[in-house]
């Protein structure tokens, strides 16, 4: 599976990546309902399909993965989306919400190396999604954050005695 985020860098050296502006097209959805499985929308097919790219293999593959990574590791263009927690929910919001499995996304929080605007989107996404919040990193949240992921896991802990 690749990872979130992944990107295709075309013969011209733009970056081609997807967003929940992308998906929300007539051909996203229906790549979307196509595709059999939800995960496939982070990956380099699922983007192929959209951008009409198979068979040309004229374009470099990349993905960084940000459960363990930082935004260093990714190309300047991509980082300027990661910018704010604004831009983050813009372009991957529903995504996350919709096509990242929890896991994967409370990885992504606890990753310290990350601004903690970005890991606050996320959490923001685990909200809204109603997922499952458990072993988030706190450490470099803001107090509205850790209290965030502190009620979540304090309500876990009374349902596994349940």
């Amino acid at each position: 599976m690749c990872e979130f985020i992944s990107w295709i860098k075309t013969e011209d050296g733009d970056l081609v990546y997807m967003t929940d502006k992308d998906l929300e097209t007539s051909r996203g959805r229906r790549l979307v309902r196509d595709s059999g499985r939800s995960e496939d929308v982070l990956g380099h097919g699922f983007l192929k399909q959209y951008m009409d790219l198979d068979g040309d293999t004229s374009y470099d593959e990349n993905e960084v993965d940000l459960q363990c990574e930082t935004l260093k590791d990714l190309p300047v263009a991509l980082r300027k989306v990661f910018a704010t927690k604004a831009s983050v929910k813009k372009n991957f919001g529903t995504m996350m919400e919709k096509f990242i499995d929890d896991g994967i996304l409370c990885r992504i929080a606890s990753n310290t190396s990350l601004p903690s605007h970005i890991r606050e989107a996320v959490i923001d996404a685990l909200v809204n999604s109603n997922g499952d919040m458990d072993g988030i990193e706190t450490k470099k949240l803001s107090p509205k954050y850790k209290k965030i992921v502190d009620v979540s896991q304090s309500d876990a802990d009374v349902d596994d005695e349940d």
